[in-house]
C-alpha cells in the first residue's frame, strides 16, 4: 500500500497555526511493505529514496512517529515496516516532514483496515511533528491529509475545515539557495513574540477575515490583501533573505499578495495568468542581484493524500 500526500504552504499571512494550503508543485509517498503482530506498537523505516530522502534519519522521522502514535492509541500492538519517497524540499517551509506524517498514517489506516475520521487522522500525523518542530502543529498535516485550504478552529477539540475556492488561485512558491539553521522549524517558532499590542491584533484579525473571505467566495484580490501579516513575519524575515524586496517587487509587478511560506525561506505569492511571468521574472533579478541562486516553480491547490498503489 502505497500513499502519496503534498506539500503545503502554512499561514498565508495572517493565518499562524490556523491556515495552510495544500499545494500540488511537490509530494512525498510513503508504501506499507510489510507489517505483522508483535508484542508493542513499532515502526521501522527500512529505506528512504527520493531526489530529497539523503541524510534523512530513519529513527528521529515524523512518519514513524505518527504512525507508532496511532498505533499506541488504538492499542494495535504491529510492527510495520515503511519505505518513504521524499520528493518534497526539506527545510524550505514546505510541510515536507507533515506531508510524509499524513501519507504515513492513511497507508497505514488503510493497510490495517483503521477507520479514521480526518480529525484523529489529523491528530496522529500532526503528532510527528514533534520530531521536526519540538511541538504538535496541525495546520500543515491537515492541508496535505485533506487537501486544498484548511483552517483550524479548534484544538480541544480538534476541529478543522476545508475550504475550496470556487475559484482557482494560482501561487508561485519561490525557493532561496540558502543554508537553514540546524532545527530550523523549531528555532523560528522561538523567536516569535509572546504578547504584542491589542491593536496590532486587532489588524492582523482583520486581515484574516479577509484572508478567510476571499478564499471562499473566491475574490482573489481580497485574498491577497489578506496576506499580510504584522505579528509572526517581522520576527521570521531575519531567516528570509530578501524578504521585504521581494514583496515589494512583486506586488509592484501585479502580484495580488505575497508570505512567508510556512517558517520559510520559501515565500509564497499569489499571481493570476496575465502577472505571473513577469513576477517570476523580477523576483529572480533581485535574487540573481544579491548572488542568491533561486527555483520558482508555478502552483495549484492539491487534492486531498491518496492512495495510488
Amino acid at each position: 500500500m502505497k500513499a502519496r500526500a503534498y506539500c503545503s504552504s502554512a499561514n498565508l499571512g495572517p493565518g499562524f497555526d490556523l491556515v495552510a494550503a495544500a499545494l500540488d508543485a511537490f509530494y512525498d509517498e510513503v508504501s506499507v511493505v510489510d507489517y505483522s503482530e508483535d508484542s508493542k506498537p513499532e515502526v521501522v523505516i527500512t529505506d528512504i529514496r527520493g531526489p530529497y530522502g539523503e541524510n534523512l534519519s530513519k529513527e528521529l522521522n515524523t512518519a514513524k512517529r505518527a504512525v507508532e502514535y496511532m498505533l499506541e492509541e488504538k492499542k494495535l500492538p504491529y510492527r510495520v515496516y515503511l519505505e518513504l519517497w521524499k520528493g518534497i524540499p526539506v527545510e524550505k517551509g514546505l510541510g515536507s516532514s507533515g506531508a510524509s506524517a499524513a501519507a504515513a498514517v492513511l497507508a497505514v489506516s488503510k493497510t490495517l483496515g483503521i477507520e479514521l475520521s480526518p480529525e484523529e487522522a489529523i491528530k496522529y500525523a500532526g503528532e510527528g511533528e514533534l520530531i521536526s518542530a519540538g511541538i504538535r502543529h496541525y495546520e500543515s498535516v491537515a492541508a496535505s491529509y485533506l487537501g486544498h485550504i484548511v483552517v483550524l478552529y479548534s484544538f480541544t477539540p480538534l476541529k478543522v475545515i476545508k475550504i475550496k475556492p470556487p475559484v482557482e488561485p494560482l501561487f508561485l512558491i519561490v525557493l532561496p539557495e540558502v543554508k537553514a539553521p540546524l532545527r530550523k522549524t523549531s528555532i523560528v517558532r522561538s523567536i516569535i513574540p509572546k504578547k504584542i499590542p491589542l491593536e496590532v491584533h486587532v489588524r492582523n484579525a482583520g486581515r484574516l477575515a479577509a484572508l478567510i473571505y476571499g478564499l471562499t467566495t473566491g475574490n482573489l484580490k481580497v485574498l491577497g490583501e489578506g496576506m499580510f501579516d504584522e505579528i509572526v513575519e517581522p520576527a521570521r524575515e531575519v531567516y528570509v533573505p530578501l524578504y521585504r524586496k521581494i514583496r515589494e517587487v512583486a506586488l509592484t509587478n501585479g502580484a495580488k499578495g505575497v508570505a512567508i511560506s510556512g517558517a520559510g525561506p520559501s515565500l509564497l505569492i499569489l499571481v493570476d495568468e496575465q502577472t505571473s511571468s513577469t513576477v517570476e521574472k523580477v523576483v529572480k533579478e533581485v535574487y540573481e542581484n544579491e548572488g542568491i541562486s533561486v527555483k520558482i516553480k508555478q502552483a495549484h491547490l492539491a487534492p486531498p493524500a491518496h492512495i495510488i498503489e
